[in-house]
């Protein structure tokens, strides 16, 4: 069981990370959801296997768990998809200003800019 919750957490992360690095928006944002979705499952997990009772029944093979696990993935998980809200009105009022839903090119090498716009940034003739 634990072995399929660790793989299932490996593929989480790894496709979360993947759509993370994409340069539209919508998929970051589902990405980071599915990075919080594997660390929920990480705090389920570590919560570790029920416990015998302190006071047992008819049975005599009650188990408990830890509630506190579970408190906190139920206030990530609010937390999360607060965040997840906030960001998909966040790129519908971008998308709506600028038309698009792409992240710009911020800076880009030096290699690949125009050595005439590089040597000016530098402050430098360019020698011909």
């Amino acid at each position: 069981m634990i072995e399929a919750l660790a793989i299932a957490v490996a593929m989480l992360v790894a496709v979360g990370v993947h759509l993370l690095l994409d340069r539209r928006l919508f998929p970051a944002i589902i990405g980071l959801s599915l990075l919080a979705n594997a660390a929920n499952l990480i705090v389920l997990a570590a919560g570790g296997h029920g416990q015998s009772a302190p006071i047992l029944g008819r049975e005599g093979t009650a188990t408990i768990t830890d509630p506190l696990p579970q408190a906190l993935v139920l206030t990530a998980i609010v937390i999360s998809m607060a965040v997840t809200i906030y960001l998909v009105a966040l790129l519908r009022a971008v998308s709506r200003q600028t038309g698009r839903s792409q992240v710009p090119v911020i800076c880009t090498g030096d290699a690949e800019r125009d050595p005439e716009v590089v040597a000016r940034e530098l402050g430098k003739e360019q020698a011909t």
